[in-house]
């Protein structure tokens, strides 16, 4: 080792104080609710902004090509050991140069994405109450979404299997929602709307194994969609990333909200998918709630409502009970406990939401 060359580089240690900082931000959110709004509309959404305007020149998925990139650069990695930590000095020059690429992510995560886990939730931003339902509410609920979606059925276009077409490229799909978005927080205004293309990734047959539609990758800002779904999951997808792409963390608030804008869009495919999606989720409530309520309902529903239900249950059955699908489930619940939600239980609190906005 030459003489000045450090053992320990600089840039270590700035990357150990960009982590402590992420540390700190760690605490403040989860004890000030404001620090964390705060952030999120203003340092946060800078970060969000620059990353996803940048990584949305390319058409393909910049989080991906890195995912592909890690065997290579753990080789790389391993060469260079090989040839040049050759003593101990070096090693640990070797190991602080790897954390100073690897600590910065956290403080990024703190930056971005984390605190808009620890904001003040989207039924007080809104005005909903976001009480336990009733069944009575879950019926008048699943009444209006019906009605609402048999208002546009003539303008949309079913193959043969009974699945929807989506008449949009997944291009035109983000552009679409990026509009939607602007005539919702127009009425909303509780985040800050900016112009981001969806990208769809290589390994999608992957990610539906592991039940995955879509990921917001906070790294690169992109919303990464999986377009082996059926087409009516497309649209609600979209938007549903582009939430956390704009602040809005919790999944059942991301939920919600991509139902809700994708109302407010001027293309019935895109207004299609919102409502058959919030759609499901209230009548599956219905049904654990009130049985042979839902049975009588489910009876009158059009058939090319029942027929989207049946072909998207036939798409699913090769992909059902695969490992990585569990992998991915319990993986999913921690991560998700771990930022103060409630788990994948979190998932169904969107049907609080969409009877507070429907039937309240």
């Amino acid at each position: 080792m030459k003489k000045n060359e450090r053992c320990i580089p600089i840039v270590f240690y700035v990357s150990l104080g960009l982590f402590l900082i992420g540390v700190l931000l760690s605490v403040l959110y989860r004890r000030f609710s404001a620090v964390a709004d705060a952030v999120n509309g203003s340092v946060a959404h800078v970060l969000r902004f620059l990353l996803g305007s940048i990584t949305s020149i390319a058409p393909f998925s910049f989080a991906e090509m890195l995912i592909f990139s890690i065997p290579l650069l753990a080789i790389l990695a391993v060469i260079i050991s090989f040839r040049y930590a050759k003593t101990g000095k070096r090693r640990v020059r070797m190991l602080c140069i790897i954390l100073s690429i690897l600590l910065p992510l956290y403080p990024l995560y703190m930056l971005t994405l984390a605190p808009g886990y620890h904001t003040k939730t989207l039924d007080k931003k809104m005005g909903l109450s976001a009480d336990p339902v009733s069944a009575e509410e879950l019926a008048e609920t699943s009444q209006i979404l019906l009605s609402e979606l048999e208002a546009i059925l003539d303008t949309i276009t079913y193959k043969e299997s009974g699945a929807s077409e989506n008449p949009l490229t997944l291009k035109e799909t983000g552009a679409e929602i990026v509009k939607a978005y602007d005539a919702f927080l127009s009425e909303h205004p509780i985040a800050k709307n900016f112009s981001s293309r969806p990208k769809t990734i290589v390994l999608r047959k992957w990610m539906t194994y592991a039940e995955l539609l879509g990921m917001y990758t906070f790294f690169t800002g992109e919303a990464n969609v999986n377009t082996t779904y059926p087409d009516y999951n497309h649209p609600f997808t979209v938007a549903h990333e582009f939430a956390h792409q704009r602040g809005i963390a919790r999944e059942n608030e991301a939920n919600f909200i991509a139902s809700l804008v994708c109302t407010y869009a001027e293309n019935e495919y895109v207004r299609y998918s919102g409502l058959f999606n919030l759609f499901e989720y209230v009548i599956s409530a219905y049904a654990r709630a009130d049985r042979e309520g839902y049975k009588a309902f489910i009876k009158t529903v059009d058939p090319r409502i029942l027929g989207e239900m049946v072909a998207y249950n036939q798409f699913l059955e090769p992909y059902r009970d695969h490992v990585l699908g569990e992998v991915s489930s319990t993986v999913n619940n921690a991560y998700l406990e771990m930022n103060g939600t409630v788990g994948v239980a979190s998932y169904g609190l969107v049907v609080d939401l969409a009877v507070a906005y429907y039937a309240r």
